[in-house]
This record gives C-alpha cells, structure tokens and sequence, in this order.
C-alpha cells in the first residue's frame, strides 16, 4: 500500500507542530525559580513581570512613552497588554537570560509608574486538586 505524498506531508506537519510545542514548554520550565520575596516563598518565571498601568494617564501618550522606555532600559521587552476592567496589564519578559525578576522588580514598583507590579507566578494544575482534601 503505497501511502499518498499529501498525507506524508501533513503527518510531517503534524510531528513538527507537535515537537515545537514540547520545546516551548521545555525551554518555559527552565525559567521557573522559586525564592523569598517580601517573606513569602514564590515560585515564579525569572524572566517576566506583571505591571498594572496607572489608570489615570494609560490614555496618555507621554505615559506610555516613559513606560515603554524604562521597560527597554531595563533589558526587557512587552510580551503583551490586556484590558481587564477597568486596568491595563502589561505583561514583560527580560531579554538577557541572566535576568531575574526578583532582583529586578523593586526597581519597577519604585519607579511610580505602575499601580502594581507582581512577579508571574507559576500555576500548577495538581495545587488545586488535593487528594487528601475531604469531599463534602
């Protein structure tokens, strides 16, 4: 049985598409650190920063020049902004892999030009579900 060349070619597809999810998320758990910050431990991805966008001047165009400077000035890059409500989220990611949130993110919360600066916390799927949680 000979197999036809469309269906070698979308199985070639298929494997690579499928390879390169396995690397994004490989090379997204080499980020992952866990440490203390302000007395709390925190599992968190060394190279990206949530920042809240001060409500007041997001429309300004001056603001978000400044911001997007001291984003740049910083080694970093914006990953993307979103509109939750009534906040505008930016979300960062260093740029030098030596960079590390937690020694980087006290010198964005000084700035004043974020409401709120968090560092990305890690989400694990099995922390919500614990086996040994009583069920009502």
């Amino acid at each position: 049985m000979k197999i036809p060349v469309k269906y070698k070619f979308t199985f070639f597809l298929f494997v690579l598409f499928f390879l390169s999810q396995i690397y994004s998320i490989s090379a997204q758990t080499d980020q992952i650190r866990t440490g203390i910050y302000e007395g709390e431990y925190v599992e968190y991805f060394k190279n990206k920063l949530t920042l809240y966008l001060d409500r007041s001047k997001s429309a300004d165009s001056l603001y978000l020049e400044q911001v997007n400077n001291f984003i740049i000035q910083h080694g970093a890059k914006l990953d993307s902004i979103s509109h939750v409500s009534i906040w505008y989220i930016a979300e960062i990611q260093f740029i030098d892999t030596n960079s590390d949130a937690i020694k980087i993110i006290d010198d964005f919360k000084e700035s004043e030009l974020f409401e709120y600066v968090y560092l990305m916390g890690v989400i694990r799927l099995n922390n919500f579900f614990d086996p040994d949680e009583t069920k009502f």
